[in-house]
């Protein structure tokens, strides 16, 4: 068993230089490794972690889109519409949005439609980018062996193994831990991923202007901190914790402040000047309660928010240390009542968040590094805590945050198998503590993987909250959307049923409804169910369009027009109420006044392909069948999804200008998607019909 060995400066040493040379002291002896404190090349580690990384999200690939997918991805008109693309640089998270278009243009998938792969793969290398500059960052912090207590006046600390080792652990449990799902594997959430990635680079670039003793590589540094700080609160405002990063591992690793200000001043006033443009922005798009709230309105008074993040918090360590029964929708508090928060919750929510103010504090003069690791745990935590926001929980508020967890886990690990060594307990911890690790990481990548299956689909998400949160109306109204959507009316109507059990006057699982009922034509019920809606939110423009396919499916088309208008007169940019109006004015033998609703449409949704198909349409019927192609093609190869149908009408065209060759071509490449996707469809037989008719104009008859 190894012995504590003190270093006493050289006497006759000018006051300040004794730490210099325990610097030097330590590296001559770090030159030798042995057994456990033995370094890691830094490749090894990292192929470690891409390894496990990979590994533990593999199965998540090809994952679908769910829940604000459908809102920020395939229906976002600004990422599907070139013409629009510059007005990406002037909305919230540009940097997000930006990203959403570039995996948009990378490829679709065999029947044309969005491909995922991309978007999960592009979430995947930011994580785990994220996880190597952790490393780095640990690595470095803990490579000066000075960090540990006073080692002037108590002598030399130490660590229990290498540097290497304790941050290959940290870096470990931050990339699996099971709470890093909804980061990942939630496509939208890639806000957290894209900000943290630039939040660490700059911090990790901080770190490394401290070696630096060239004013030019200080300038190089400066800029590099500046410009990815101004991309992290682009991507997410949580990257403002920069600064106060910074200010905890000067205090603790490098000095006094008026030290590190004589030295650091003008990063400082850089990172500083920036946080201050970007809050004086904030304030000036959305006033000053944009910094304490979502922007859109106060959910809730003051007293119940913190009422209510103190128990947030408590919820927040539970799940650190004990992830499980995971959940996208926590219903929190019970039944959404903020009356209902639990006391208890409350009060340990308190005691933790004390008790982190005390760790920081107690551990700055013994284990820095723990000290550190609360103090970031505690500033990332008021970030995601602090500003009223609708929800009061989710669990990529806490990506960032994992950080510290990891490194604190790691630390306290470290710090037992000192005290057990200067003590001289038997056995050795460090074999017992590093078996521990690799079960728990292993665990960590099991419940990863059971993890990403729920997110296989927007079914298998809601299907996994109404589960966990029974009570919570918002899960049975989007797993109402999910079953609508795959045409599973009756699973569809029961789940709306519970939703308006759980809230009466829920307005969207109304609307949600009714186009249900529209579709299996049960009028009666649909008519009474957007009455309600439309009494419980009368500004709902989804309600007027439903109200509008109500009318218009039984011909009455004047009170459609009427229902299409006042949705517009809500949502201006809401393009399938200009295509159906469209399709009114062309009942109405109006077809100019037609054509100008579709054009409406496809400039406020670029991918749609019924107003492509429809526009096709109208130029076939004046003649000019070049631009009905033309039209008709555009709905196969920019919509989203393609729309199939254009195929059948590119085929009338063909035949009324005797290409029937390519005529019955088409049509049957149409009959057979037809007879795949809907293989009860009646129109197989007139188009079989049509087919021959064609078949006999073919020269030959073939």
């Amino acid at each position: 068993m190894s012995q504590k060995k003190n270093y006493t400066p050289q006497k006759g040493k000018k006051p300040g230089t004794g730490q210099e040379d325990i610097i030097k002291h330590l590296r001559k002896k770090e030159e030798k490794p042995y057994s456990w404190k033995g370094g890691l090349p830094i490749v090894i580690c990292i192929a470690v972690l891409f390894i496990i990384t990979l590994g533990a999200y593999l199965n998540s690939f090809h994952n679908d889109f769910a829940f604000d997918d459908r809102n920020t991805i395939i229906e976002d008109p600004l990422i599907h519409n070139p013409e629009r693309w510059p007005q990406l640089l002037n909305i919230w998270r540009p940097l997000v949005r930006l990203s959403f278009l570039m995996n948009y243009n990378m490829g679709r998938d065999s029947g044309g439609g969005i491909n995922t792969l991309w978007y999960h793969v592009f979430n995947w290398g930011f994580h785990f980018a994220n996880v190597v500059l952790l490393f780095l960052i640990f690595r470095k912090l803990l490579k000066n062996r000075l960090i540990f207590g006073n080692l002037v006046s108590k002598g030399m600390s130490r660590l229990s193994v290498s540097p290497d080792l304790l941050a290959l652990g940290a870096a470990l449990i931050f990339a699996v831990h099971p709470l890093q799902t909804e980061s990942v594997t939630y496509i939208t959430s890639r806000s957290s991923l894209m900000c943290a990635f630039f939040l660490f680079l700059a911090f990790y670039l901080y770190q490394l202007s401290w070696d630096s003793e060239n004013t030019n590589r200080d300038l190089l540094y400066l800029v590099g901190i500046i410009a990815c700080f101004a991309l992290s609160i682009s991507a997410k405002p949580i990257g403002v914790t920069l600064p106060l990063l910074m200010i905890i591992y000067d205090l603790l690793f490098k000095g006094s402040f008026s030290e590190i200000l004589e030295k650091k001043w003008y990063f400082y006033a850089a990172v500083l000047g920036l946080l201050l443009v970007g809050l004086l922005y904030m304030v000036k798009e959305g006033g000053p309660t944009a910094l304490f709230s979502d922007g859109v309105h106060q959910v809730r008074t003051y007293s119940e928010h913190i009422r209510g993040e103190l128990a947030v918090a408590a919820i927040y360590v539970r799940l650190l240390f004990y992830p499980v029964n995971l959940n996208l929708d926590y219903d929190f508090p019970p039944g959404g009542d903020v009356k209902y928060i639990p006391s208890l919750w409350i009060m340990l929510g308190t005691a933790f968040l004390l008790f982190a103010v005390w760790g920081a504090i107690f551990s700055r003069s013994r284990t820095r590094p723990i000290s550190f690791a609360l103090g970031w745990f505690i500033v990332n935590l008021m970030v995601v805590t602090i500003p009223m926001v609708n929800d009061f929980l989710f669990e990529h508020h806490l990506y960032i945050i994992l950080a510290g967890f990891a490194l604190f886990i790691i630390m306290l690990a470290d710090r037992l198998i000192v005290f057990a060594e200067e003590n001289k307990f038997e056995p050795d911890l460090r074999p017992v503590l590093a078996g521990a690790l690799i079960v728990v990481v292993g665990f960590y990548v099991y419940g990863t993987l059971i993890r990403n299956k729920d997110w296989t689909s927007e079914l298998t998400i809601w299907k996994d909250v109404t589960q966990k949160s029974p009570n919570k109306y918002r899960g049975w109204g989007n797993l109402g959307n999910s079953y609508k959507e795959r045409k599973m009316y009756n699973e569809a109507i029961a789940a709306y049923d519970r939703a308006l059990k759980l809230k009466p006057d829920y307005a969207d699982a109304m609307t949600s409804l009714s186009a249900v009922y529209i579709d299996t034509n049960m009028f009666p019920q649909a008519e009474q169910v957007l009455k309600a809606a439309i009494a419980a939110n009368p500004t709902q423009p989804l309600t007027y369009y439903n109200l509008g396919l109500f009318y218009a499916k039984q011909n009455i088309d004047d009170k459609a027009e009427e229902a299409y208008m006042q949705c517009l007169k809500y949502a201006p940019e809401y393009a399938r109420a200009h295509n159906n109006l469209g399709n009114i004015y062309m009942r109405r033998n109006q077809p100019e006044k037609a054509r100008e609703f579709y054009e409406q449409a496809i400039k406020e949704q670029y991918y749609f392909g019924e107003a492509y198909n429809n526009l096709g349409s109208y130029y076939g019927n004046k003649g000019d069948y070049n631009r009905a192609l033309e039209e008709f093609n555009k709905a196969l190869t920019i919509a989203k999804p393609p729309y199939y149908p254009s195929m059948l009408n590119m085929g009338l065209v063909y035949a009324r200008t005797n290409q029937y060759k390519a005529a019955y071509d088409i049509i049957s490449k149409y009959r057979g998607l037809l007879i795949q996707n809907e293989p009860n469809s009646p129109d197989i037989k007139s188009i079989d019909g049509f087919l021959e008719d064609i078949k006999k104009k073919m020269p030959g008859g073939q």
